[in-house]
């Protein structure tokens, strides 16, 4: 299982060796739980502009870089619906706020892990800091624990029962 956040900054390199970008973030599909591309987004912006490559393109994922065949296959996110989508409505590993269905604030998305091979979302990380204590707390929740319901911006709406997976680990209270 691999950490996305150990991701973040590492380079991708072309299978000669040469280092071509780095790594910004990664996008993530909250309703299949899968990690879509990693970001890069120097020049290019968020959204239209963005650059990414696609999981499916990479050649191999190491613990130091991710191994592409060639340049070519850092595309535009415009060209990829789902993902243009998903960008649009910030659903990228870093600053994804959780709340409740009542509004009220769970923690933050502070991780994901997942299988190196498929991609595949394993584990989500959940971070908050506790208001009367301002320690630090965190829950694990596996893919079949989360219904993310609803997102807009740096916000994802979780589910009753995933609220009460989260409140159940962390005392958001």
């Amino acid at each position: 299982m691999s950490k996305a956040s150990d991701f973040v900054g590492k380079p991708i390199v072309t299978q000669s060796g040469e280092k071509i970008e780095t790594i910004d973030d990664i996008v993530f599909d909250p309703e299949i739980h899968q990690v879509l591309c990693f970001i890069i987004a120097p020049g290019g912006g968020w959204f239209g502009g963005a650059r990414i490559l696609p999981w499916s393109t990479a050649v191999s994922i190491t613990d130091h870089a991710i191994i592409i065949s060639s340049q070519a296959q850092i595309v535009f996110a415009r060209t990829l619906s789902r993902i243009q989508t998903l960008l649009e409505n910030k659903q990228v590993l870093t600053g994804k706020k959780l709340v409740a269905p009542n509004g009220q604030r769970l923690g933050m998305l502070s991780d994901i892990y997942f299988d190196r091979d498929t991609g595949a979302i394993r584990v989500y990380e959940v971070s908050a800091t506790i208001g009367h204590t301002g320690s630090s707390q965190r829950a694990l929740l596996k893919p079949d624990e989360v219904d993310f319901i609803q997102g807009d911006g740096g916000t994802l709406r979780v589910s009753p029962p995933t609220a009460d997976v989260i409140e159940r680990q962390i005392d958001v209270g």
